[in-house]
């Protein structure tokens, strides 16, 4: 099966090569009002969640071959004209149970592999996660259902060292504190 790259989000396959990258697990408080963050992620909202002064989204493989960014595996692009890289990119991710928070169909739910309809603390056991290593000892609650996805930003390397003399340089201290600003004033998370 082939897969469509425009349907993939960047990072999935392949690594951007981050010079660094902040994460922020999350639990969704109101189903609505997150789909409106997830709006702004994807580029389709007129209201970009903007981290660092510029527009943070989640960008699909297929832009980020086209973009003129450094490809960890081949060095610099082919091409002289492509789209310009993107500074920061975001990353989403989603537990069973954030997706059931969703509304995803269940349905569809119920196509999804076993150990993701169990979640990580179910299987602690069948991983080796015993003792010290117990969910019951994993960070606040990261043992539980209430997780309900990780998001993350990260800049690329190419934009760190700003080569192109666009990209600024960014303190990964003050773009933590910023993308927590952010995700805690963001509707729809807890």
């Amino acid at each position: 099966m082939k897969a469509d790259p425009s349907h993939i989000q960047t990072h999935v396959l392949r690594s951007l090569d981050p010079t660094f990258a902040v994460y922020g697990f999350f639990r969704i408080g109101n189903p609505a009002q997150f789909r409106t963050l997830l709006q702004a992620l994807l580029g389709t909202d007129s209201q970009p969640l903007m981290v660092a002064g510029t527009a943070a989204r989640i960008y699909n493989e297929a832009e980020w071959i086209a973009s003129e960014i450094d490809q960890p595996e081949s060095g610099p692009p082919a091409r002289e004209n492509g789209a310009g890289a993107p500074l920061v990119h975001a990353h989403i991710a989603f537990t069973f149970s954030g997706l059931r928070t969703l509304g995803i169909d269940p349905k569809t739910l119920a196509t999804f592999p076993e150990p993701l309809q169990q979640g990580m603390a179910d299987r602690a056991a069948i991983l080796g996660d015993s003792g010290v290593a117990a969910p019951e000892h994993w960070d606040g609650y990261l043992g539980s259902k209430q997780v309900h996805g990780v998001l993350w930003f990260d800049v690329s390397r190419r934009a760190r060292k700003g080569d192109r003399g666009t990209a600024p340089e960014f303190d990964p201290q003050a773009l933590a504190s910023e993308v927590l600003r952010n995700l805690v004033s963001s509707d729809g998370i807890d």
